[in-house]
């Protein structure tokens, strides 16, 4: 592994692997709060991935550093919808597709290559 590879594992691996995050900013959606979502990463399965690889948006961009791709897992994940991701703040949107790509990534703390 370089040492380009090795900042950017370092930075994966600092991402705390929790199943809850909670929002910087709530957002209010259908007259809901939405201010903590629990993120159920292990329970997607290869056709989830296969279904969201076939969405538009993710065309020709579906690797594990496509933001339309990680935004569509991440609302999997979260059992909400694409539609409701897209109101979070920018701040949040970031910090839960950069929670997708590490566990898409495999990095953990115990994590030293991929």
């Amino acid at each position: 592994m370089d040492s380009e590879q090795e900042k950017a594992m370092e930075v994966l691996e600092a991402i705390p692997q929790t199943d809850k995050y909670i929002l910087k900013k709530p957002v209010i959606v259908a007259g809901k709060t939405i201010s903590v979502l629990t993120l159920d990463f292990d329970s997607l399965t290869t056709k989830d991935m296969e279904k969201i690889a076939s969405k538009p948006e993710c065309a020709g961009n579906v690797t594990e550093f496509s933001k339309a791709y990680l935004a569509h897992i991440v609302a999997k994940a979260a059992g909400i919808t694409i539609h409701e991701l897209r109101q979070f703040g920018i701040a949040d949107g970031t910090a839960l597709t950069m929670r997708a790509q590490a566990f898409l990534l495999g990095a953990t703390s115990e994590t030293t290559e991929i």
